[in-house]
C-alpha cells in the first residue's frame, strides 16, 4: 500500500499547488518500486508526467508519458499529451 499512498499524496501536492513536492514524491515512489509497467507504475509515472508538466518541465514530461505510452498505448490520455508536448 505504500506505493498506493504515495501516489495519492504526489497527487494531493499536485492538486494544492505544491509542484515540486509532487515531482519529488512520485519521483521517490516510481525509483523505489521494483516493478516497472504494471498498473501501480503506470499510474506513478502518469502523475509524475503531469506534475512535470504542470512545473513546466515539459522534456521530463514527455519523456514520462512516453514511458507510460510504451507500457500501455491507451492509458488515460496519455496519446493526446504527448501530441500536445510534441506539437509545442
Amino acid at each position: 500500500f505504500r506505493y498506493d499512498a504515495q501516489t495519492f499524496l504526489g497527487r494531493s501536492f499536485l492538486e494544492a499547488g505544491f509542484n515540486d513536492e509532487a515531482v519529488e514524491t512520485l519521483q521517490v515512489a516510481f525509483n523505489e518500486y521494483a516493478v516497472k509497467g504494471d498498473n501501480k507504475s503506470k499510474e506513478m509515472t502518469y502523475w509524475l508526467g503531469r506534475a512535470l508538466e504542470t512545473k513546466g518541465d515539459l522534456p521530463a514530461a514527455l519523456k514520462s508519458y512516453s514511458q507510460v505510452f510504451q507500457w500501455d498505448a491507451g492509458y488515460r490520455d496519455v496519446q493526446t499529451r504527448i501530441k500536445k508536448l510534441r506539437a509545442g
